[in-house]
């Protein structure tokens, strides 16, 4: 849900298939404390992704698959109504 300040209660997780039978079997929290992040993008190594109001870069430097980086990268996307929200890039 969208929420106050952009700390809502949704992640970005990593689902691996690390025994090759077509099905996710290790799931890692990327990013958590995110409010509604329907919007994401690879680049440099990292995701930018949208979070309330925000656009973020998200990147994890130290190799355990977590987002260590988290970089706004633009602030003010009105969040009046969460149907015409930042949806894709």
């Amino acid at each position: 849900n969208l929420q106050a300040g952009n700390v809502g209660n949704d992640r970005i997780k990593i689902c691996e298939d690390t025994d090759g039978d077509g099905r996710a079997d290790k799931f890692t929290i990327f990013a958590d404390k995110l409010s509604i992040p329907t919007t994401m993008v690879f680049v440099n190594d990292g995701v930018i992704c949208t979070n309330g109001s925000d656009v973020l870069f998200l990147k994890d430097t130290d190799g355990d698959d977590v987002a260590d980086v988290r970089e706004v990268l633009f602030t003010g996307i009105r969040t009046g109504d969460t149907h015409a929200g930042t949806s894709n890039f």
